[in-house]
């Protein structure tokens, strides 16, 4: 919300600096959306019993939920210790090139 607000008002350089931390964790959950979906088709004309398509579909779930929560982790402890230690934005991104971007 905060990167919105910000965007709005004209500073969007401002709005990644308070919300660029989460853009792997953005992405990962949009090709979630995105490759699912199309899992879920691509088995549904195979020969496989329903049985297993639901494992192997929710197996993928399963794998991105995992990704997923590990990305956000590792942006938020990313962030924070950026933010705890008075790192520069140089260091920074040399230690997650997705926070200066």
């Amino acid at each position: 919300m905060r990167g919105t607000v910000e965007k709005r008002t004209g500073t969007a350089s401002r709005a990644y600096e308070v919300t660029g931390f989460v853009k792997a964790f953005h992405g990962i959950t949009l090709h979630g959306v995105l490759v699912l979906p199309a899992l879920v088709w691509c088995l549904s004309r195979t020969s496989l019993s329903e049985a297993t398509r639901c494992r192997l579909v929710a197996t993928a779930i399963g794998c991105y939920l995992l990704t997923a929560i590990a990305v956000l982790g590792f942006d938020l402890v990313t962030r924070t210790c950026v933010r705890c230690q008075g790192r520069s934005r140089a260091r920074a991104s040399a230690a997650a090139p997705w926070v200066a971007e």
